[in-house]
């Protein structure tokens, strides 16, 4: 299709086509279903299918001029053969296929260990359901400039619901996180993740099995690298705009006060949705926010590898990056689960805990961060960290047993002196509390 061709014209041409290879994929679902239908049959069949998607998905994504249309009917096309296609072909060990893709690079990342991501190689053999997600989230990837951006993000999250729910969970959101951890430098990933997200909560809040799989530590570690993502993707932003000025200015409308503000609304709102089913399942409710923070508290030491740093200047706020680490800690803190001590105190109560060393740890980290990246600015006066001394507050409030006030005066003890002897806090009348 070149620029010439009316709009209309377009429109209607693929529109007949997303009907006729839905009909051609009906028909090799009823092909599947026969007896005569061998393993070879059903493989031929199948590479046929996903090489024919590839080949359409590669070519509108190398256009110069996106097609927002053809964008979004390559979208439905691949969402239309994981509609008629059953699931126990599609995500079947017996049929897998080589991911042959040119965008995929198999980057490993200098992450801390906890958030290492192994991204698919080229040619690694995965089943067809895997190979349909990769494809679908790179072609979403690399479309996020397009006109009609908000209508290909919805494809996006209205696939996600069946894959998630129709496929193997762990595989299928550990494909996608590879996917935005290889393109962590592109600049609007931001709306990928969110759409991602989206469409992994509206999966957790309508199955009745996530609760027992949320019990598999290997769907715990794909959940955390998710919900890291945004911290990641922020530091990656500082990482590039140190390096090369003129990106600086390209970057910086990519992280506005709305959008930092969205992705922490959507933060907020899928952890506490993890949060409360691992409750439901876990003996330690604050097992996987402490997994969570461990993470984090890595990363936090060591963001780029090679025991770097972040850098010393405003960029670190600047890029929304400790605001987003603030509003993370915040609601981690809301949500944690604290021990109530007996009505008649024991011995027992002394070794008891709530088990949350590793968010007061992270938290403190966060502190630490702030007072050491700004200059003449007083931390405080973003309103990010007015809520996060609060929830502190709150969170004190509720500690009763001694294993837990001992271990967070501890950590908290130093960045608190920071924050409370500082000349710039004397007037500062709502640190009164802590």
């Amino acid at each position: 299709m070149t620029a010439s061709v009316p709009v209309e014209s377009k429109v209607l041409t693929y529109a007949t086509t997303r009907r006729t290879f839905r009909f051609f994929f009906k028909g090799a679902q009823n092909r599947f279903k026969k007896c005569s239908s061998g393993h070879d049959a059903i493989t031929e069949s199948l590479s046929l299918i996903l090489m024919t998607a590839k080949k359409i998905c590669e070519d509108a994504s190398s256009k110069n001029d996106c097609d927002d249309e053809l964008v979004v009917t390559c979208l439905q096309l691949l969402k239309s053969v994981a509609e008629e296609l059953d699931p126990s072909i599609l995500d079947s060990p017996l049929y897998m296929v080589p991911l042959d893709f040119k965008v995929v690079t198999g980057t490993q990342l200098c992450l801390p260990k906890m958030l290492v991501v192994c991204s698919i190689g080229f040619t690694d053999k995965v089943k067809p359901a895997v190979y349909l997600t990769v494809l679908y989230a790179t072609v979403a990837v690399q479309s996020t400039r397009a006109t009609r951006i908000k209508i290909i993000l919805g494809e996006l999250s209205a696939y996600l619901k069946i894959a998630l729910s129709s496929y193997d969970t762990m595989e299928i959101i550990h494909a996608i996180i590879g996917i935005l951890f290889d393109h962590r430098s592109n600049s609007t990933c931001w709306r990928v993740w969110i759409a991602i997200m989206q469409g992994v909560q509206e999966y957790l809040n309508h199955s009745e099995y996530m609760p027992l799989k949320l019990g598999s530590d290997a769907v715990s570690l794909a959940l955390i690298h998710l919900l890291a993502y945004p911290l990641v993707f922020c530091s990656e932003r500082i990482r590039v705009t140190e390096k090369d000025s003129e990106c600086s200015q390209a970057l910086s409308s990519l992280t506005s006060e709305p959008e930092i503000q969205q992705v922490t609304e959507i933060w907020k709102s899928l952890y506490s949705c993890i949060n409360s089913l691992h409750q439901i399942v876990s003996s330690q409710p604050n097992r996987f926010t402490e997994d969570l923070c461990s993470s984090l508290n890595e990363f936090l030491g060591n963001p780029y590898g090679h025991a770097s740093e972040f850098p010393s200047d405003k960029s670190v706020h600047e890029a929304g990056f400790l605001p987003l680490c603030a509003e993370v800690a915040e609601c981690i803190l809301e949500n944690l689960q604290i021990v109530k001590a007996a009505p008649e105190r024991s011995d027992s109560d002394c070794r008891r805990s709530s088990g949350i060393d590793n968010c007061v740890a992270y938290t403190a980290s966060i502190l630490k961060l702030s007072w050491t990246k700004h200059d003449e600015e007083t931390p405080e006066a973003d309103s990010s960290f007015l809520r996060l001394q609060s929830a502190m507050t709150r969170l004190i409030a509720k500690l009763h047993l001694k294993e837990d006030i001992v271990s967070f005066f501890k950590v908290m003890y130093s960045p608190l002196l920071l924050w409370l002897l500082d000349p710039r806090m004397n007037c500062c009348t709502h640190l009164e509390p802590l």
